[in-house]
């Protein structure tokens, strides 16, 4: 019981963090000139937030770059890992099979 409840609280508390009750079609886009006007009147503290938002930008997009060449990188890896995977495949049924073979004549011996 208490889970379908925190269940039906999450679910209205997530519509309305969405605002699935509003209409979009109400929504009012501010003009051309309201954003230029906007940038214009920048203040000081303002305008430090955002050149350090650009900056984190430049490192986010720098690091995105790393991060796809990574990517790439572990992609190649990851193919040379299972071609040699299936070469070795082979040699360790072999030795498993020599192992066993090994393990039952030294019990024979035993015996």
């Amino acid at each position: 019981m208490k889970r379908k409840l925190a269940t039906q609280v999450l679910a209205v508390v997530t519509a309305m963090t969405l605002g699935l009750g509003a209409s979009p079609a109400n929504a009012v886009e501010p003009s051309v000139t309201a954003a230029a006007s906007s940038e214009a009147s920048v203040a000081p503290r303002d305008a430090a937030a955002i050149a350090a938002f650009k900056a984190s930008m430049v490192e986010f997009k720098a690091a995105m770059v790393a991060y796809r060449a990574a990517a790439v990188d572990y992609k190649a890896q990851m193919a040379a890992y299972r071609v040699a995977l299936e070469e070795i495949k082979p040699a360790l049924t072999a030795y498993n099979s020599a192992r066993r073979t090994i393990g039952q004549s030294f019990a024979a011996a035993m015996t």
